[in-house]
This record gives structure tokens, sequence and C-alpha cells, in this order.
């Protein structure tokens, strides 16, 4: 009996030193080093990011928007600048855009740091000094836009000459894919501190920020129009230039235009006629359509900070505020982006896609891990499109977009949308806004300008969308071989 208590409290201390062994052979060994940097980092207060290494933004073609081999990681003249965003400079981390978004896969770690050593209140001790330190690497990964590097040049060179504040939006009809997207005021990426005071908000991404869409939104009241009865595309409209709605009197600012076809109320942007579409359509078909189009939800899957904008509850409006929506006018707000998606449904022949910046991950051997997307869903008949692009052509063939026109053929539509507020000489203030795509008779592109307080769609926002869209034309950043300036 003593012997087999012997055996047991011998068996006992055996197991016990063993485990005790055994935890002490893993804390000193195999976790020496991460008790090491964990004690490193207690003791260490990091002063400065002296090289943080990070993986870089290419374009669709694998060409660089950011490259360190430029001297500076955006380079003398920074690319797409509000979507890139920018990297805090004191720890060299995403602050701000997709390389805030990104930051976890475009970091590889601090690289080089400057540290002091602390004490247990964080302060520095004197006499230790501050250390650089070396720290492990990861791997990376460059993330691969939708962006065209080209077609971003030339756009960003317009917005500069021809933008004060506004934004300029290009993607392609049937992917939804973003060729090129600036907005202006600008601001520099390397230097972010220096624009926090400015009053003309650079910081602020224009083309994702939502604006009364004016005249554009007829875009909307034509589709619901027409899908409730194709017919309508046939029907004939009485202008007299003025249309009375309760105590509301709404004038066409041209006048009456007599007996008008829908083309030509489209194309001479006649509000009585889309008043009288819009009251026949009542309040919730129209908005429904709306909603079906993209509006009032966001534009993108892989942006963050998008305005959804603003659509009336379907149940709240009156008959004076359902003829002012029908114009583009009162509680409705649209983005540039979400009315480049409404214009590539109408494009494509129906199919409204969820727009996209980034095509997915390359590694370090330019091996592409794409990102899924969801397919476009048809929200228009194809009969309903092809009335539309044929409206939109006679916009800029012989209405108020003929300074869009370029010989390939163009289709569009102006906005000019009031802001109720005037300038210092008591003038009316509006945005100007012009939507469309090209070639008209095989869309593969689709652009939009916004110029905030820019004045008419048709004089300030058309000849800038001509440019923009030549230079998408001849560039031709999706190969599709059929696009050409000239038409031939």
């Amino acid at each position: 009996m003593p012997q087999r208590r012997f055996f047991i409290l011998h068996l006992f201390f055996s197991l016990s030193f063993g485990i005790l062994a055994g935890r002490l052979f893993w804390w000193q060994w195999v976790k020496a080093d991460d008790l090491a940097a964990r004690a490193c980092r207690q003791r260490l207060a990091v002063l400065a990011v002296l090289g943080r290494p990070r993986g870089e933004f290419i374009d669709r073609h694998g060409r660089p928007i950011t490259d360190r081999m430029m001297g500076t990681r955006y380079g003398p003249r920074p690319l797409a600048v509000h979507l890139i965003g920018y990297v805090n400079p004191g720890d060299g981390r995403g602050a701000a855009g997709l390389e805030e978004i990104y930051d976890d896969l475009l970091c590889r770690g601090p690289g080089r740091v400057m540290a002091a050593v602390v004490d247990a209140r964080r302060e520095p001790l004197r006499g230790l000094g501050r250390r650089l330190l070396r720290l492990p690497l990861t791997e990376t990964a460059a993330v691969r836009l939708t962006i065209d590097r080209q077609l971003q040049e030339k756009v960003e060179a317009i917005a500069d000459r021809r933008l004060q504040k506004g934004a300029i939006v290009v993607l392609a009809a049937h992917t939804g894919e973003i060729l090129a997207m600036t907005s202006r005021p600008c601001f520099d990426p390397e230097h972010p501190g220096d624009y926090l005071n400015r009053k003309d908000a650079p910081f602020l991404n224009r083309a994702l920020t939502a604006y009364p869409p004016g005249s554009l939104f007829k875009l909307t009241v034509l589709a619901a129009a027409l899908e409730e009865r194709p017919a309508a595309f046939w029907d004939l409209y009485e202008d007299e230039g003025t249309v009375a709605v309760g105590a509301s009197l709404f004038r066409c600012p041209e006048g009456s235009h007599g007996l008008i076809t829908l083309a030509d109320a489209l194309a001479f942007s006649c509000n009585t006629t889309f008043i009288h579409l819009g009251l026949g359509l009542g309040a919730e078909r129209l908005l429904r359509m709306a909603e079906r189009l993209g509006c009032g939800v966001p534009a993108t899957a892989d942006l963050a900070g998008e305005d959804p904008g603003d659509l009336p509850a379907a149940g709240n409006v009156p008959p004076a505020e359902l003829a002012n929506l029908s114009i583009g006018q009162g509680r409705l707000r649209i983005s540039p982006l979400q009315m480049a998606r409404l214009v590539a449904a109408v494009a494509n022949g129906g199919y409204l896609p969820t727009l996209r910046t980034v095509l997915g991950l390359e590694d370090g051997r330019g091996r592409l891990k794409a990102f899924p997307f969801p397919p476009p869903r048809r929200v228009l008949r194809e009969e309903t499109t092809r009335y539309i692009r044929a409206m939109m052509a006679g916009v800029v063939r012989y209405g108020t977009g003929r300074a869009a026109a370029l010989p390939c053929g163009v289709a569009g539509k102006t906005g000019t949308a009031q802001t109720g507020r005037r300038d210092r000489d008591g003038r009316s203030l509006t945005h100007a806004w012009f939507a469309g795509f090209a070639p008209v008779k095989d869309p593969h592109y689709v652009a939009v300008v916004f110029l905030e307080d820019g004045g008419a769609g048709g004089t300030a926002a058309a000849p800038v969308f001509r440019e923009v869209m030549a230079a998408t034309v001849a560039l031709d950043p999706l190969g599709t071989g059929t696009a050409t300036v000239d038409g031939t």
C-alpha cells in the first residue's frame, strides 16, 4: 500500500514537472520572439514612420497610377485624387479613398520607424534616446482599377481648364466599369493638411455628391411613360408655354411650342409636356421608376461615402410638387455617378449595372485575383430604350444639346437645375449638367459632366461633354474597334 501511494505521488510530481517544463519551453523558446516584441512595443513609442513600403494602384491595363519610382507616391501630376485618396503623412496608413479601404492589402508593414523608450505612462525616459528600428514586411498586392490611365489624364486636363466646381464621370455602358472620374476643386495628396481650411471644399468628391438634376430627370419621366404605354412615343402634346397646377404656374423657358411630339419635347426640354406626363403617371409610378433606375441608393459597391441622394415618399407628393418633380426640381437629388448609371441602362438596352472602380488584386507575379461582381439587372424593356436613345440623339442633333455633337454620333440630355440661390449681382445660380453616350448606333461609352453653379446645361456642360467624349472615343479604352471620332 505505501508503495502504491509513493508511485502515485511520484507520477503526480513527474507529470507536474513535465507540464511546467513544457510551459517553460513554450514561453522561453517558442514564444520568446513574440514576447520580446510585445515588451518592446510596450517600452517603445513610434515617433515617425520613415518609410512604409506600400502596394501600388495600377490602371485596367497594368499601368501605374501611384508609383514610388516617381520619387513621391502620387507623382508631380496626381491622378484620380478623390478616388485614390491619400495616406496619413504621420504613420503611412491609408486615410481616405481607396487608400483607406484597401489599406490592409496595400500595407507591407511599417518598414523603418523612429521610436523612443518610454515608461509605463508613455513618457520618454531620459538618457535612452531614440532608436531606428527595421520591422519585418509582409507580402503586398497591387490594386488593379477599372480606370484607364490615358483617359484619366485627358479628363484631368479638361477639368483643369473647364471646371471650377464640378465633376466628370466616364464609364463602360455595358459593365458599369468607371473608366475615368474626377472632381474639382482638387487637392495635393502629398500635402492634404494644406487644404483643411479651404472654403471651396476641395476634399468633397462631387462625383459622389447628390444635387438637383434639373431636366435630366425627364429621362426618368420618359421611361415611366413608355414602360406604361409604348404608344406614347407617337402622341402629340399641346404646349401653350405655361401650365397651372393648383396655385402654381409653371413655364417653358422658350415659351409656347404649340403642338409638339414627345421627341421634340425632349429635344427642346419642354417643361409643360413633362409636367403633363408626370401628372398623368402619378407620384407612385414615377417614383417607382426612379427607384428602378437607381435613384436614392448608392451607385457603386466598392466606394465609401457615396451620397445616396433624395427621393420624396410617394404618399407625400401633392400635385404642384409632382409637377416640379417631373422637371427635376424639388425634393430630389441625384449624384453624377447615379446619373451615369441611369444613362448606361438606356444605352445598353435596359440593364442597370452596379458601378465599380476595382477589378481585383494583382500579386508580385502579375497574377490577377478578380473580384466577383453582381451582373447588371434588367430594368427597362429593349423597346423602351430604343425610343429613348432615338430621342436623346435628337437632343444633340437639333435640340438643346447641339454643342455636344461629334461626327461619330452622340446622344444625350441637358440639365439646368435651379439652386434657389443668387450671385452677387442678383442673378439666379443654376447647376449645369450634360449626360449622354456614344457612338450613337452602338453605344459603348457613357459620360456625365456636372458644373456646380455653372449656368445652363446646353451652353456650359455640353461643350465640356464633347471634349470628354471625343477623348474617350479616340482612345477607345475598351478596345471596341468600332468607336472612332469621325464615325468611320
